[in-house]
Order: structure tokens, then sequence, then C-alpha cells
């Protein structure tokens, strides 16, 4: 095979998979997590309190703060930012 078409496979590959992971998470919002601090995680992760949401056994967050935002999907996502701090929480319609 021709180095060209080689090189030509590769950025195809890189940019098809580039396009699929940021159309999965792309819309995460810029001042939750710069585009690189936010995951999904799994729903028993997530217990409703009285309190707030609880999050994987280790943050509540209240019902109405402003980290709550709707989840595109239906998935819980956490952004945490500096690590350890949770700076946005994407919470699927219906919550828990």
């Amino acid at each position: 095979m021709k180095a060209w078409l080689v090189v030509y496979l590769a950025v195809v590959i890189l940019i098809v998979a580039f396009m699929l992971n940021a159309r999965a998470h792309g819309w995460y919002e810029w001042e939750c997590c710069s585009d690189s601090d936010c995951a999904p995680f799994a729903p028993d992760d997530a217990v409703t309190t009285p309190q707030g949401y609880r999050i994987k056994g280790t943050w509540t967050v209240p019902y109405d703060a402003p980290q709550i935002r709707p989840s595109h999907d239906h998935d819980y996502h956490l952004c945490e930012y500096p690590k350890g701090t949770v700076r946005c929480l994407y919470v699927p319609a219906g919550g828990v």
C-alpha cells in the first residue's frame, strides 16, 4: 500500500473518532468543564435525599443549586474542577 494512502486513512479515522466523541458530549457547557472535566456516571451513583442529589456517596448537591443542569441524554454527568469540586451536575429529565 502506498504511504500516502496509509496517512490518508489514518487521518480519516482520527477525524471520525473525534467527531463521534464530540457528538457524544459536545453539549457540555464551557463554564462547567472547559471541554475536559465532565464524564457520565452510573445512575446508581445518584441518590435523592431531602437535601439534594447525593453523588457517588461523596457530594450532596441541593436541588436548587446553580450546578444542576439538564442532561442532553438519559445519563447523569459530573463535572469536577478542580478535582473534588462539583462544578456542574447534569441530570436527566425526571431526576433519579
